[in-house]
């Protein structure tokens, strides 16, 4: 089992951890502090060593697969609607090709990440991605782009993405 949190404090995600490993599961805790509850929950731990926690802009966002997409959502989407496309080389990549396709016809603004060039090239914000890598790691390799994104339009809105307001660092979920 593994357990990711930035800063190792989510309540939620520590007593996942403790759960799988009282059962028996082999356990791991990524996470930025190694003396966090989660880092002493799990049996191993992979320190992110990322430094103070920062990747807010003040904007809402909602995740969805393309087949809820476009089952619903796909109508909010409207001249200059931004939607961020994570379309990485992979079995899925051929089905995000008709999503691509609806988002353009709507005149949706696309930011893709992706390694894919016919994406990149389709998008008014490309964020390229390295080219290679394994499918199964793709979602890890794919957060940074996101990540640094999300600092630089918090930058580029006048926002201090290490002061959110009204929002504290760590997520308490019960």
């Amino acid at each position: 089992m593994i357990g990711v949190s930035q800063s190792g404090q989510s309540p939620d995600i520590v007593a996942a951890v403790e759960s799988g490993r009282r059962q028996g599961a082999l356990t791991l805790a990524i996470t930025n502090e190694t003396d966090s509850p989660l880092a002493l929950a799990a049996e191993h731990t992979l320190p992110l060593l990322a430094g103070e926690e920062r990747e807010t802009s003040h904007v809402l966002a909602e995740p969805y697969s393309p087949a809820d997409l476009r089952h619903g959502p796909m109508a909010m989407i409207d001249r200059g609607f931004p939607v961020l496309l994570v379309a990485s080389s992979g079995r899925g990549l051929d089905r995000l090709e008709h999503l691509t396709d609806l988002l353009e016809r709507r005149s949706g603004e696309l930011i893709a990440i992706s390694d894919d060039p016919d994406v990149l090239e389709r998008a008014r914000t490309p964020l390229s991605l390295p080219p290679g890598v394994p499918e199964w790691v793709s979602p890890m390799v794919s957060v940074v782009p996101g990540q640094l994104f999300a600092v630089a339009l918090a930058r580029t809105r006048g926002l201090d993405p290490d002061a959110p307001r009204g929002l504290s660092k760590v997520t308490e979920t019960r």
